[in-house]
């Protein structure tokens, strides 16, 4: 069964109807547009049911192209930010990080500093756990809204990414077409904008882009941590900074 959400529209369909728009644009020129709504909504109808589509290829692209940027960086990011070796967590805040953990699921056993030193790599499965249970801990988009958003907004990036070689020969082909309308006197300025839109911006996704989005993302997700620790003992902390 077709399930559509947020998700499924800015992160899988919308990457596909980019690639898709300078190719409709390249044929704009040679055909005779005149305004006639039902032909404009089937048309329309039909570009989002290929977008859909299509975006089942631009997930998978995403997951290999997310499976080789992990490998590159290290690792998933929401683990690598557990780490102790790693700087990017103060000492204080990455020690208050794991015991919130650590309470809020006693399974999760987190290395120490000394464990991590000794053997790194069964630390870093212990770490990937951790942080793949959190992850299924904060799905509720209702609940926990700004890390749904963040996790929308690097599916998007990371999916179109992964097509944006295929986003750039599409631009390409837009501009070509709209070049040739232009010499034999037909009206593509539209066109040849849009496809220089879609070409400029699929240009600014880069991987350093998309991973300083999976670190806001990580940030978001260790931030909703305190939120789900049990009343009692926020109003514990609260009492104790009172009472200090």
């Amino acid at each position: 069964m077709i399930h559509i959400d947020r998700y499924t529209i800015t992160a899988r369909v919308l990457p596909a109807l980019v690639i898709l728009v300078p190719l409709a644009l390249a044929v704009l020129p040679w055909i005779e547009v005149t305004f006639d709504p039902w032909k404009w909504g089937g048309a329309g109808l039909v570009t989002t049911v290929m977008a859909y589509f299509i975006s089942q290829v631009t997930r998978d692209a995403g997951k290999k192209l997310e499976e080789k940027l992990w490998h590159e960086w290290g690792g998933c990011p929401s683990a690598i930010y557990l780490r102790h070796r790693d700087p990017q967590l103060a000492s204080g805040e990455k020690q208050a990080l794991h015991k919130a953990i650590k309470r809020l699921n006693p399974n999760l056993d987190l290395p120490t500093a000394a464990e991590e030193a000794r053997d790194p790599v069964s630390c870093d499965q212990r770490y990937d756990r951790a942080a793949a249970w959190l992850r299924n801990q904060t799905r509720d988009s209702k609940k926990f809204h700004l890390i749904y958003a963040e996790n929308v907004s690097y599916g998007f990036q990371r999916n179109l990414l992964a097509l944006r070689p295929w986003g750039l020969l599409s631009s390409v082909i837009g501009l070509i077409s709209a070049g040739l309308a232009l010499w034999f006197g037909k009206p593509a300025f539209a066109s040849v904008a849009g496809s220089l839109a879609i070409g400029g911006y699929l240009l600014l996704i880069t991987t350093a882009s998309l991973r300083r989005q999976s670190d806001v993302y990580t940030r978001r997700l260790f931030e909703a941590v305190d939120m789900m620790l049990p009343i009692k003992t926020s109003r514990s902390k609260a009492t104790a900074k009172a009472e200090a």
